[in-house]
């Protein structure tokens, strides 16, 4: 067996997931994705491959989206010449949805390079009134990410209970 050229992304090997009578299911290494023989391998065979249904399997890799409904303000500050902490700070901006103007008040400060050595922050306020103060030289994206997560999947609970 060989790859086609046209396979999206591009592997130059899959492994084996399954064997089944509509033909081999392979899951690429890079994307995740499932196919069938037919869709990105050149096989001999001559059983007629269906495209596959997705399922919860297929759907787990897919990204979850920060939950950005109970943020109020976000307020920043950070050098575009630190990399470690601009890095950070741009990539949380990047999460926000694009109606965030709109729903939340954003604040951004860009330092002069003069001040580059000045440690970036984070600011977020959330509708309960907590509010969180980040540091992003220590913290990474994604556990800034979790922290945002944790305290509005715990708000959306209590939304829920109260049945609004």
């Amino acid at each position: 067996m060989s790859l086609k050229r046209d396979c999206p992304c591009l592997m130059q090997s899959a492994r084996f997931t399954k064997h089944s009578a509509q033909g081999i299911e392979r899951s690429h290494i890079r994307c995740g994705r499932r196919s069938r023989a037919s869709e990105c391998m050149t096989t001999s065979s001559s059983i007629a491959h269906r495209p596959t249904e997705t399922s919860a399997a297929d759907r787990s890799f897919l990204v979850v989206k920060m939950l950005t409904k109970y943020l109020t303000s976000v307020t920043t500050s950070f050098s575009p010449f630190n990399p470690r902490s601009g890095k950070t700070a741009r990539n949380f901006l990047a999460l926000l949805p694009p109606n965030a103007r709109s729903t939340m008040a954003i604040s951004i400060t860009m330092l002069p390079k003069a001040q580059a050595a000045t440690p970036a922050s984070l600011a977020i306020k959330f509708k309960d009134g907590k509010e969180m103060q980040l540091d992003l030289e220590k913290l990474r994206i994604k556990d800034i990410e979790t922290e945002v997560d944790r305290h509005s999947r715990s708000l959306r609970r209590a939304e829920d209970l109260a049945g609004n």
